[in-house]
C-alpha cells in the first residue's frame, strides 16, 4: 500500500478490523490470496473504473446469509439461483409450487408506459421485443423492430390481437394482409370482405 489510514485496530495474521478500512493510493487495490490454490480476490479502485472479483482462474461468488446469490463462472458466465450457469445469463428458481416467478420486470406506472425486453441479430433491424404496454388492464405483445405491435394479448379481458394494438373480440385480426391456414385451405382477405373455404 502506497497510504493507509486506519481507524479503530488492524492486526495481521488472522486479520481483525473495527471502525473503518481506507486505501487511499493512485490504482489502489486490496488483494486477498488462498494460499493453498492461489485464487485471488482483489478490490481495486482506477482513474475511472471500480473493480471487484476474481484475478485467476477462479469463479467469484456473492452470497447472502452463507448462500450464493449471483455466480460469475470463469467464462463470464453469470447465474443467479445456479452455480453452474450455461448461457450468458442463467436464471434459475424452483419455488415448489405450480408457478415459480423467476424474473419480475417493472417500467413505468403512466398510461401507455411500455416496459420489455428485446432480443434480436447484430443489426437493429433483426429485433423482436416482448414486453407490457400500461394501457387500461394491461396489455402484453410481442413487437417488431418498429416497435409496432405484432401480437396484442388483453390479459383483462381475455381477448388476442394479430396486427392491431387494440382487440375488440376474442380473436382480433388487423387490415394489412390476408390471413391463412395452411398455403389455400382457409383465407380471409383483406382486399374483399369475404371467408373462403376451399378444399
Amino acid at each position: 500500500w502506497k497510504d493507509g489510514h486506519f481507524s479503530g485496530t488492524l492486526n495481521t495474521g488472522a486479520v481483525t478490523a473495527s471502525g473503518d478500512v481506507v486505501i487511499s493510493a493512485s490504482n489502489s487495490r486490496f488483494e486477498v490470496i488462498d494460499t493453498d490454490s492461489s485464487l485471488k480476490t482483489v478490490l481495486a479502485a482506477g482513474d475511472s473504473l471500480g473493480t471487484v472479483g476474481t484475478y485467476t482462474n477462479h469463479p467469484f461468488h456473492i452470497r447472502t446469509n452463507t448462500q450464493s446469490a449471483i455466480v460469475v463462472d470463469t467464462s463470464q458466465r453469470v447465474g443467479i439461483g445456479t452455480a453452474a450457469p450455461a448461457a450468458a445469463l442463467h436464471v434459475s428458481k424452483d419455488s415448489g409450487s405450480a408457478i415459480s416467478e423467476v424474473a419480475h420486470f417493472v417500467g413505468g406506472g403512466s398510461t401507455d408506459d411500455k416496459t420489455q425486453i428485446t432480443v434480436g441479430g447484430n443489426t437493429s433491424s433483426a429485433l423482436v421485443s416482448f414486453g407490457f404496454r400500461n394501457t387500461g388492464s394491461g396489455f402484453g405483445y410481442i413487437a417488431n423492430a418498429s416497435d409496432a405491435e405484432v401480437l396484442t394479448i388483453d390479459g383483462g379481458n381475455s381477448r388476442v390481437g394479430i396486427g392491431t394494438a387494440a382487440p375488440s373480440t376474442l380473436l382480433s385480426v388487423g387490415s394489412g394482409g390476408d390471413a391463412r391456414a395452411g398455403n389455400t385451405d382457409f383465407v380471409i382477405s383483406d382486399n374483399t370482405p369475404q371467408i373462403e373455404l376451399r378444399d
